[in-house]
């Protein structure tokens, strides 16, 4: 979620570039964590009760994060 927000405040990208710039992120984030991603993703139902809900909020951040770049791309006509 934080590197969408990192990406969301550039000014210096345009909103297609941002959209680049996110998927690129968030792949190298997985690929450097990929056995810790792994494991949250196949044992995500059991997870603790209070991690499970940082978890899927993270996981709504993210989602909510790439529909307003994809919608700011959309509004900017690329």
């Amino acid at each position: 979620a934080r590197i969408l927000d990192n990406v969301e405040k550039r000014t210096d990208l345009s909103p297609l570039d941002k959209i680049g710039a996110a998927a690129h992120d968030l792949v190298m984030w997985v690929t450097e964590r990929r056995l810790h991603f792994i494991a949250i993703d196949r044992s995500e139902n059991e997870l603790p009760a209070p991690i499970l809900a940082k978890h899927r909020e993270a996981k709504r951040r993210v989602l909510s994060g790439m529909m307003r770049i994809i919608e700011e791309a959309v509004v900017a006509g690329e």
